[in-house]
């Protein structure tokens, strides 16, 4: 797979690459690993050390209802095609609403994932 190189360090490389569902990854490899031409063996891939916090745990698989959705978005004042049009951002708020899910969340997950890295 194409990478793109990130930073090096220490016999390192950061990598970055989207895999085949073009979900994007970042891990460090062996410098050694990454040739002139950027192309990186998938095997070396699936051993690359992780890089940032896995974000896939934060919520379980979240599902919103029609309904939720449609309410949420009417008592935003959003009812028509010129309504979504002109309110981007109402939209975004109406689909977190509907998630019930704030960025102190985010935050406690993350203080969390530190915590556990560090007594590790």
């Amino acid at each position: 797979m194409i990478v793109r190189r990130i930073r090096e360090g220490r016999g390192a490389v950061l990598i970055e690459w989207f895999d085949l569902e073009q979900h994007i990854h970042r891990g460090w490899v062996p410098t050694e690993v990454l040739n002139e031409d950027m192309n990186v063996d998938a095997k070396v891939l699936s051993k690359a050390a992780p890089y940032g916090i896995p974000f896939e745990g934060l919520l379980p698989s979240t599902t919103i209802e029609p309904v939720q959705l449609a309410d949420s978005l009417r008592k935003r004042g959003l009812w028509t095609a010129e309504d979504i049009l002109r309110n981007p951002t109402d939209i975004a708020h109406a689909l977190i609403s509907c998630l019930g899910f704030h960025a102190s969340q985010v935050q406690t997950y993350v203080r969390e994932f530190e915590q556990e890295r560090k007594e590790v």
